[in-house]
């Protein structure tokens, strides 16, 4: 696991610094994040998810609008 994966998967949504990792990273390792909290099954998990995807959805419309 990378450091991305490991800040996108442990800190809050809510910290800076995982915004600004998130920010920073590619869109794989994104998903890996989103695999890596699925497996998990904690509770708190709920705002990264929903902050990991929002960011995925956001990257996808830009991606699919510059073709």
């Amino acid at each position: 696991m990378n450091n991305n994966i490991s800040w996108l998967t442990t800190v809050p949504a809510t910290d800076i610094n995982f915004k600004s990792h998130l920010q920073h990273a590619t869109v794989e390792e994104i998903k890996e994040a989103l695999f890596v909290l699925a497996e998990k099954e904690e509770k708190g998990n709920k705002s990264r998810v929903t902050a990991l995807s929002r960011e995925l959805r956001k990257r996808e419309r830009a991606e699919s609008k510059e073709k």
